[in-house]
């Protein structure tokens, strides 16, 4: 059973998709997996996918009874992240650089990959190519039924600097006026201390960047604890602060379903649907010349069907070339 929300529930193409699946690096059952993609099927029925993953996995495909038209199966194999990324950009046998090379070549329109964030992240610059210096792995935080705001960066980078903040807040602007239809996206910069006294050199140097730079709608910062709450449609942060903000919530949310059957019982009828966390776990990389999308290896058959359904709305809105457009009418690159 899926618990994708039914503003998800599109079932009518606007237009023949086709996506490069590397599942290799998943943790998830192939059972689970095979399902998921049944969902994503029965969601897009003209979506057609290239799965990237094991014999184990091809045969949980046709134990589920997958529509054989809906994908073509290719057996490879999984990334090794010991190497450098260039050198498993550059390996003919690896699915993830065999997905991203489907999609630099167009014969799909997007990749999706298990694969860690960071190292995805190199790895792409390296095979479809970046139009930003910087990369940044942006999800989509629902604050409402039907609402959402982007947080970056999710993990793309391993260490930012102030300047780098602000290079996120261009590109997670240009991304929300495409993604989420806002003209004039609302910007603010997350602080884990929680106020504007409290400030650490790099929040307090990446304030001023903001400020000064006219051509975003900067509002200030914002505390952890109303990254749900916010009017803001684009919020910045460095890795660290973003992904610890969000475990936080999915901690929260953990404690109530693992209590006593009259604790999970309440949560579940204080708790909306749209706060679940896997819908944090599917990410666009921004930045890069063709879309890239990474889901979270550990987490659950839901996220990796919302990371199909980002892809689809990723290709929809021709997120990457429109994006760059974008910031090249607006002389940001």
């Amino acid at each position: 059973m899926f618990n994708i929300r039914p503003c998800f529930i599109i079932m009518q193409d606007k237009k023949d998709i086709t996506l490069a699946l590397d599942l290799t690096g998943s943790t998830l059952p192939d059972n689970d997996i095979a399902g998921a993609l049944n969902f994503a099927h029965t969601l897009y029925p003209s979506l057609k996918v290239h799965v990237f993953g094991s014999d184990s996995l091809k045969e949980a495909m046709q134990r589920g009874k997958i529509d054989e038209k809906f994908y073509v199966f290719h057996n490879a194999r999984a990334l090794d992240t010991t190497k450098k990324p260039q050198q498993s950009a550059s390996d003919g046998n690896c699915a993830t650089a065999l997905a991203l090379l489907m999609t630099l070549n167009k014969e799909s329109m997007a990749t999706v990959s298990m694969s860690d964030g960071t190292y995805l992240s190199a790895m792409s610059r390296h095979i479809v190519g970046a139009y930003s210096e910087t990369l940044s792995l942006a999800s989509k935080i629902p604050t409402g039924a039907k609402s959402y705001l982007l947080m970056l960066d999710m993990g793309a980078n391993v260490a930012v600097g102030a300047d780098d903040l602000l290079k996120f807040a261009i590109l997670g602007s240009a991304c929300a006026r495409v993604y989420l239809d806002k003209e004039a996206p609302r910007v603010r910069l997350l602080n884990a201390l929680g106020d504007d006294v409290r400030l650490n050199p790099m929040a307090y140097d990446a304030n001023i960047y903001l400020k000064k730079d006219s051509s975003i709608r900067y509002d200030g910062f914002i505390a952890p604890d109303k990254i749900f709450l916010t009017d803001a449609n684009v919020i910045v942060s460095d890795a660290n602060t973003a992904n610890t903000a969000l475990k936080a919530a999915k901690g929260i949310a953990d404690a109530y379903d693992s209590g006593s059957s009259i604790s999970r019982f309440l949560s579940k009828m204080m708790r909306p649907d749209w706060l679940t966390p896997w819908q944090y776990n599917a990410s666009v990389i921004l930045g890069l010349k063709e879309n890239v999308i990474a889901c979270h290896a550990r987490q659950g058959k839901d996220a990796l069907a919302l990371a199909v359904v980002e892809a689809v709305l990723a290709c929809e809105h021709n997120l990457a070339q429109s994006m760059y457009n974008n910031l090249t009418s607006d002389k940001k690159i």
